[in-house]
């Protein structure tokens, strides 16, 4: 909350147009109004896995990426490529054919009606705790390339670089 003095007569109206609270203190007028503060979008580098759990979340319930990029304070567009990226196919027991309501938005059958029936299309889903598991194994895979040791670094980077001046 603010409070604002001022010896003149000036009010801050709200949204709807009423004047915000207002005592008079010796002939001094002191406001006083509450700033609401919007949420900013975080710089996070990953998402984590209450991140996926929301998203997977929001599907299920058939929001928008817009709606639940809001809800994780992320852009739409980071959730747009994170289900299309991490999304995972199940096979149907009947021809797998591809289903007319995965060529637009959200490209997913988490919210379809007949997601638990047999609809005889290839299902595909965003499910968050398999995104959490590869998400780790990568993370894994990745740091057992890398070596550990700074002489083995830079015995590496050597080679690298003397391979590069010699072509």
């Amino acid at each position: 909350m603010i409070e604002v003095i001022s010896q003149s007569n000036f009010h801050f109206p709200d949204r709807s147009g009423n004047s915000s609270k207002t005592d008079l203190y010796g002939g001094i007028k002191c406001e006083t109004f509450e700033l609401e503060m919007k949420p900013t979008l975080t710089k996070q580098k990953h998402l984590t896995l209450s991140d996926c759990n929301d998203i997977q979340l929001g599907l299920e319930r058939g929001e928008t990426f817009k709606a639940i990029g809001q809800s994780i304070l992320k852009d739409p567009t980071t959730v747009s490529k994170e289900v299309k990226r991490n999304r995972q196919g199940r096979e149907s027991t009947c021809d797998n054919l591809p289903c007319t309501l995965l060529d637009k938005a959200p490209s997913v059958c988490n919210d379809c009606p007949k997601r638990r029936q047999n609809c005889g299309f290839k299902k595909i889903f965003y499910l968050a705790k398999q995104v959490q598991k590869q998400y780790e194994q990568t993370l894994v895979e990745d740091r057992e390339r890398t070596p550990l040791n700074s002489q083995t670094f830079w015995d590496s980077e050597k080679d690298t670089y003397l391979s590069l001046l010699l072509t």
